[in-house]
């Protein structure tokens, strides 16, 4: 997981953590041409992102101290990485995160998904993903990216 915006949020925070899910890919793509090369298996990735508030702090003990976010944020981001994984889509990004992003990030690129449901939330989130390009990616759930 990454948290953009922890502890200081700025209004490019959203942005940044979308930029991230697209060059995560594309350091995959190079990654498994390489990987390709070598005679190995391909690897795959499924992002989700979401923008919200979330609670951040550290918990822990003099021996083990971890510093984590919680919210329904963090638990949204996951759902939809989950469902990037289900639908077999490498970067889905909610639409209150592309919003955010606009001034960074290029909307017009991005395509609606048929709404979907995320588990343990009443309320549908309006889900988009990357246009789709001329090499088809094959994807598997791995990262939640969470913006402030």
């Amino acid at each position: 997981m990454a948290v953009f915006g922890v502890p200081h949020p700025t209004e490019v925070d959203a942005g940044n953590a979308v930029q991230c899910g697209l060059e995560i890919l594309e350091v995959t793509d190079r990654w498994n041409g390489d990987r390709a090369a070598a005679g190995l298996t391909p690897i795959a990735v499924g992002i989700g992102i979401h923008y919200g508030e979330v609670t951040a702090g550290t918990l822990g003990d003099e021996e083990r101290l971890e510093f984590t976010v919680i919210g329904d944020t963090v638990n949204a981001a996951n759902r939809i990485e989950e469902l990037a994984g289900e639908l077999g889509v490498h970067l889905l990004v909610s639409e209150p995160a592309l919003q955010a992003a606009k001034p960074v990030v290029d909307s017009a690129l991005w395509d609606f998904v048929p709404d979907q449901s995320l588990r343990g939330r009443r309320q549908p989130l309006r889900l988009l993903r990357q246009k789709p390009c001329a090499k088809p990616r094959q994807a598997k759930s791995g990262a939640t990216v969470v913006a402030l």
